[in-house]
């Protein structure tokens, strides 16, 4: 049990210190940063055992946006990165699915939900 912990834990942090250098690299544009800040509430989320609502992960980095880019809460990017993500969370939403659904079906699925909910955003 613990190598699998410490592995784990390996994993979260190469992803962390990953999306970091990939934040600074792209200047933390408003959308790189709203995804480091939810990724950041997910991992605190697993690191203390709580479930992080979807909610949570789209309204705090919304309102810390809003903050340092309040004119980027109506753009383009804005609405369709969130309109992706209440697609994924969806398309997620279903049942416990076998190991070649989880892998195959599931995709196509999420592809599927995160286009219709931003489809209508694209052809203004």
């Amino acid at each position: 049990i613990v190598g699998g912990q410490r592995r784990r834990r390996a994993v979260r942090v190469t992803i962390a210190v990953t999306l970091v250098v990939y934040g600074v690299i792209t200047g933390l544009d408003p959308p790189v940063f709203r995804a480091l800040v939810a990724f950041g509430l997910l991992a605190l989320g697993l690191r203390f055992g709580r479930p992080t609502p979807v909610a949570a992960c789209l309204a705090v980095p919304a309102l810390i946006s809003a903050l340092w880019w309040p004119s980027e809460l109506g753009s383009a990017s804005f609405l369709l990165s969130y309109a992706a993500v209440v697609g994924l969370h969806v398309a997620g939403a279903g049942a416990h699915d076998g190991p070649l659904q989880n892998w195959l079906v599931r995709a196509l699925r999420s592809s599927l939900w995160a286009t219709l909910l931003t489809a209508p955003l694209i052809s203004r």
